[in-house]
């Protein structure tokens, strides 16, 4: 805080923290908001032009590093403190800046439909209003709440300030820890975790593959997308201690606008009910008209409350269109916000049932495909693109990207997929590309996203160029691979990512190999090691120094069908 004021930092203010999920992280938010500034999380590993986009379009006063400079801050004209060089200084020699509930405190932003990211400002007042008696978990002094959101996802509002504002202590929760139901429930026992949030797309996972590894939970919060009855029935099973809470929420309402704690899930259910409006909030669902509509009846789902955002910063007509003044109330100045989700009050609780637009959650990210197809536009080789979201298998929700080349132009997956990870964070790039001879279109000359194809066979066909496994343990990986990737066959050169994959599909198949192989290796050697190869190396150089390193192997060997070893296993191995 006081760097930041030498600085001239002043109220209002806002300071980009390009820092991962940590304590320094955490140390920096503090800091700009004692210094009267408003935070910025800005990830470091986001490309370099959406970086420059978004401390451009925030009017960031200053930046706030953990040590290095990241390569994307590299050469920006702004000053930047690094918290690693900072001297200690008298604890009064940054008071605390006098600032009103209305007050900027955080700029978040997220995916939007014109190609161009909208940052959404949180006020002081929707925080607390968030995290100090909340009627869904109230966390007390000494409570320890796990934080594994990344830093831009607005999720760690919640994670961050909910412990702090109450005496508790936030604990960081190690991505690759997250990623593995094996791994997060020795973190949650290990450090003690009593509550935290997970996303969708995590619950399924830890539900489908370990469930009662969140058992040390006193209470566990999930949302982000659609819930799966399954994974809660599974959950409640193996976690019978533990409460189990379903929450909804945009970013513009602060996080959390709706929560429903589920106890039990019936026979035949469909769907898990996002409940009723967490404390200062007002929910309505509306007809096109803004008026109410009755109980089963879907309507779109409109917040209001203290929680609101103030709008999205420099976009004044699209604030306007959102956020509408609340017909409600008497109350001079309040608002109500146009979510754009379709949902239905059910026995006095709210379910959700789609969404009004092209939005679509994907991993807990609000993403607009507009937004992707826009970038995938701009490739000179692109005539046409279309981005939807996928979900052949439940749970396992997916982007693909469509695309038809220029005449007489010819552009390969890689090289698109290459060209978005320039522009755009590594959650928006599409797990799956198909080329078509022209993108299908309704009558009303909108994409007709009934009529694109399911990309499986095509999409993640593996290179029929790529070596055929040459070892027992390449062929052990490789058959995890087919499994968790839903092939027939993956070669030993493919890449992990050229074929659909993602970091939850990563973690199952580490969780696989450590099962299989007796070899535990973190998530992200799968970024460094995207072959089959690659990783059997890891493997083997992990079992070499092992006591019984084919204990494991040999019991898989056996699990297999004659057709099963004659398919997976190099000629070598199966004999």
């Amino acid at each position: 805080a006081a760097a930041l004021r030498r600085l001239g930092v002043r109220p209002a203010d806002r300071v980009a923290v390009a820092i991962e999920r940590s304590p320094e992280m955490v140390a920096a938010a503090l800091g700009a908001l004692k210094a009267g500034g408003a935070y910025l999380p800005l990830d470091p590993e986001y490309p370099a032009e959406r970086v420059a986009f978004m401390l451009a379009d925030s009017g960031a006063a200053a930046v706030v590093v953990a040590g290095d400079v990241p390569a994307a801050l590299r050469g920006r004209a702004l000053p930047i403190v690094s918290l690693a060089a900072l001297e200690p200084v008298d604890g009064d020699a940054a008071p605390a800046a006098e600032l009103g509930g209305g007050s900027l405190a955080y700029i978040v932003y997220t995916s939007g439909s014109t190609g161009t990211p909208k940052g959404s400002k949180i006020t002081h007042r929707g925080v607390v209003r968030l995290v100090r008696g909340a009627d869904f978990l109230q966390p007390r002094a000494g409570d320890r709440i796990g934080h594994g959101a990344a830093p831009s996802f607005d999720a760690a509002t919640w994670e961050i300030w909910a412990p702090l504002a109450n005496g508790g202590t936030v604990v960081v929760v190690d991505r690759d820890d997250l990623l593995s139901p094996q791994r997060l429930g020795r973190a949650i026992r290990e450090k003690r975790i009593g509550a935290m949030f997970l996303t969708t797309a995590l619950f399924n996972q830890a539900a489908a593959e370990e469930p009662g590894a969140l058992a040390p939970l006193r209470e566990l919060l999930t949302g982000g997308e659609a819930a799966d009855p399954g994974s809660f029935r599974r959950v409640l099973e193996a976690c019978r201690g533990t409460r189990l809470v379903n929450m909804y929420g945009p970013s513009e309402s602060t996080t959390y606008a709706t929560w429903h704690e589920v106890r039990s899930v019936p026979a035949g259910a469909v769907a898990v009910p996002i409940g009723s409006p967490v404390a200062n909030t007002r929910v309505y669902v509306l007809d096109e008209a803004l008026r109410p509509v009755p109980s089963g009846v879907p309507g779109e789902l409109f917040v209001a409350g203290d929680g609101l955002s103030l709008g999205y910063h420099g976009r004044p007509a699209l604030t306007a269109a959102r956020f509408t003044p609340d017909p409600f109330t008497a109350t001079p100045g309040e608002r109500i916000y146009r979510t754009g989700d379709r949902a239905r009050w059910h026995g006095g609780v709210l379910e959700f049932v789609g969404r009004a637009d092209d939005q679509v959650k994907v991993r807990g990210f609000r993403v607009e495909p507009g937004e992707i197809a826009a970038v995938l536009h701009e490739h000179p080789s692109v005539a046409e693109a279309a981005v939807v979201a996928r979900e052949e298998v439940p749970g396992d929700r997916y982007l693909a990207a469509y695309f038809a080349a220029a005449p007489g132009r010819a552009v390969s997956a890689a090289e698109l997929r290459e060209h978005l990870a320039t522009r755009l964070p590594g959650w928006m790039i599409p797990a799956a590309f198909v080329q078509m001879d022209a993108i299908p279109l309704t009558p009303n000359q909108k994409v007709d996203r009934r009529a694109l194809p399911a990309p499986a066979a095509a999409a993640h066909a593996p290179n029929p160029r790529s070596d055929a496994p040459a070892t027992l343990t390449e062929a052990a990986v490789a058959a995890i691979w087919c499994e968790v990737l839903r092939l027939d066959r993956v070669g030993a050169t493919d890449d992990f990512f050229d074929l659909g994959g993602h970091s939850l599909k990563a973690t199952r198949i580490l969780t696989r190999v450590g099962t299989r192989l007796g070899v535990e290796l973190p998530v992200g050697v799968i970024f460094d090691h995207p072959t089959v190869r690659g990783i059997a190396a890891l493997v083997d150089e992990q079992r070499a120094h092992m006591a019984q390193p084919d204990e494991a192997l040999l019991a898989w060997l056996e699990s297999l069908s004659d057709e099963e070893a004659e398919r997976l296993l190099p000629e070598e191995a199966e004999r």
